[in-house]
């Protein structure tokens, strides 16, 4: 959920990725090998790839602009060693994410893209390809930065400062220190709206349905088209793109890597809904699959249950019940073990999620809103304190020196460990 808000996290921001075919791959390793790490490479075309989007999230041109464009290339290209590094790191560690918190992520995304640009068309004109295929793509990715993410947040997020470290660090910077927005502290219970078993059965039914009709001859692409509720893959009559095992959710990954080519599944469960595979390739471990999906719908009723249950549980924090217990205990947000709720400080000039802005306006310290709906499902959020802008002082801006000393002596502490895990492997730039 910190990343919802915009929060710090010492993170690796790496972008969009095409499939290579394998007659293309074998003519990109001749030429085209930008750098070799331990025994893995990174390809050239890659870091293109991936710098290009990231000029296109910074609106910088790289032909008007050639300079700043080959620096975010060459940082590019590090990122793209370090990640590999972190992420051999992350495996021996045994560290895992959810699909369900690497699609929140790439729909956030993707989301911020057609933001920054205006439109799905207009975000589709620059990238050269379609969202879809962006989607698809992009997943693993996705799935690599929350990696990354999890191993900096389990490693470095334990390290404090003491009263003596930010009393040195605001002597020294006294003068450069920037002045603050208004910002509010926060936590929050955030509960998903889950479709009930009513749903459930619907969405089993018109699956079902498909299914019988596609055994009677139908064509798949058309009814994946038509009817499937992954939106993006209906474009593309359901073909989801080369994937390498590892990548899917169990349950849809076991179906689909049992069919032989052409074969259909029967009806697979997933967190996400109700599935078809149908087999098109198999090239070694990776697949080329299409899906028809029909997801529960959640309904009034369900919504109806999610706010009783947060004014229940309101009624209890404000009957004496820590919020921070009560949190630990029903919020949903997939970072809820780590900050039982907290959400930290945040600028209120500049939240990204209007809902919040417009409840934190007018709640005061200490108490706690009605339930409120966003994206997400429904929060409830307390109040912890509330700071005015203006210049930094000791005496009014303790939590945030000490935020900025704490985050800079994990980079710091960060930066050390990574020059010292990347001693231990072959690295060769070729570029």
């Amino acid at each position: 959920m910190n990343r919802i808000l915009n929060k710090y996290i010492l993170n690796i921001i790496l972008l969009f990725s095409l499939v290579i075919s394998s007659s293309s791959l074998k003519s990109q390793i001749v030429d085209g090998i930008a750098a070799i790490v331990g025994d893995e490479i990174i390809l050239k075309s890659e870091v293109d790839q991936f710098a290009q989007t990231q000029a296109l999230r910074m609106r910088i041109d790289p032909s008007r602009n050639p300079n700043r464009y080959q620096s975010i290339w060459r940082k590019t290209l590090e990122t793209m060693i370090d990640q590999k590094i972190l992420l051999d790191r992350a495996e021996l560690d045994s560290i895992e994410v959810s699909e369900k918190e690497v699609e929140q992520a790439l729909n956030e995304q993707i989301d911020g893209i057609i933001e920054r640009v205006g439109s799905r068309e207009k975000a589709e004109e620059i990238l050269g390809y379609p969202i879809s295929k962006l989607r698809r793509n992009y997943r693993e990715e996705i799935r690599k930065q929350r990696l990354v993410e999890k191993i900096q947040q389990q490693k470095f997020n334990d390290i404090t400062v003491g009263r003596r470290e930010v009393e040195e660090f605001f002597s020294q910077y006294t003068d450069s220190l920037p002045e603050i927005n208004p910002g509010v502290k926060i936590s929050h219970i955030l509960i998903e709206i889950k479709a009930g078993s009513n749903a459930d059965s619907l969405a089993l039914n018109k699956i079902d349905s498909i299914l019988t009709t596609i055994k009677s001859g139908e064509d798949f692409s058309e009814l994946a088209s038509l009817y499937s509720d992954d939106t993006n893959s209906a474009l593309n009559g359901g073909e989801l793109g080369f994937m390498k095992r590892g990548t899917l959710v169990p349950e849809f990954e076991e179906a689909a890597y049992s069919l032989s080519p052409g074969d259909i599944s029967e009806i697979v469960r997933t967190e996400f809904g109700y599935h078809i595979i149908k087999l098109i390739e198999r090239r070694g471990e990776r697949i080329n699959v299409k899906h028809i999906l029909i997801m529960p719908k959640t309904g009034k009723y369900d919504e109806d249950k999610v706010v009783i249950l947060l004014k229940d549980l309101r009624a209890r924090i404000i009957s004496g019940e820590s919020f921070e217990d009560v949190a630990g205990e029903y919020s949903d947000d997939p970072e809820v073990a780590i900050n039982n709720g907290n959400l930290g400080w945040y600028d209120l000039t500049s939240l990204s999620i209007p809902q919040f802005a417009e409840v934190l306006d007018t709640l005061k310290v200490g108490n706690i809103s009605k339930p409120i709906k966003t994206d997400y499902g429904y929060h409830i959020i307390k109040s912890i304190d509330i700071r005015e802008g203006g210049k930094l002082t000791l005496e009014d801006n303790w939590y945030e020196l000490e935020s900025i000393v704490i985050r800079n002596k994990r980079l710091q502490v960060y930066n050390e460990w990574l020059d010292s895990i990347r001693d231990e492997v072959y690295i060769d730039i070729k570029m």
